[in-house]
């Protein structure tokens, strides 16, 4: 919000904050919240790179740790199990997993499970 602009981007004042940088104390302020303006974005700035640089080095796009490894599932055996009587709470204790993989496994058809 500046209310007064007498020179090309100088002497200004800013109402919300009232900075009157046509004093010495108002220019001081106001090159000193431009330094800390300046000193914040270069610190993002170096936290970005830095982000960068770790990503490049584990591999992933954005830096994040990759999610868990896969657990390969047999599904035969969770539809088997399923169908001898074997909670799916206790198959998925038994593979270490959740119950989430467990049901979409046996969401799908069966098929070739006697």
């Amino acid at each position: 919000m500046i209310k007064n602009n007498k020179k090309k981007f100088t002497d200004e004042e800013l109402i919300e904050e009232y900075i009157n940088t046509t004093t010495s104390q108002g220019k001081l302020l106001f090159h000193i919240l431009g330094a800390f303006a300046e000193f914040e974005r270069t610190i993002i700035r170096e936290r970005m790179e830095a982000g960068r640089k770790k990503a490049e080095i584990v591999g992933t796009k954005s830096g994040k740790p990759c999610h868990r490894p896969k657990i390969k599932i047999d599904e035969d055996g969770v539809k088997y199990k399923y169908k001898q009587g074997m909670s799916m709470h206790q198959i998925a204790k038994n593979y270490g997993v959740s119950i989430t993989p467990i049901r979409r496994i046996l969401k799908q058809p069966m098929e070739g499970v006697e």
